[in-house]
């Protein structure tokens, strides 16, 4: 889950049926601390870390008309 929504947050608060991981920008201290987390500035080019160890890069063309109604 996004770990920065505060609206999501406040819903799960009511309970999961699963464990929940979350998700967000580079932690920082003092900040909650995240399951995954990406460094980038842009939306389309950005390394993805778990636990702080480098998982992958995310790489993708956002012009890209896949999914789009015509």
């Amino acid at each position: 889950m996004n770990g920065e929504d505060a609206a999501l947050e406040e819903v799960l608060r009511q309970g999961a049926w699963t464990r929940v991981e979350k998700f967000g920008k580079t932690s920082k201290p003092n900040q909650p601390h995240f399951a995954w987390t990406f460094k980038s500035q842009e939306l389309d080019d950005f390394e993805v870390y778990h636990a702080e160890q480098f998982a992958g890069k995310v790489q993708w063309d956002p012009s890209a008309k896949r999914g789009r109604a015509t």
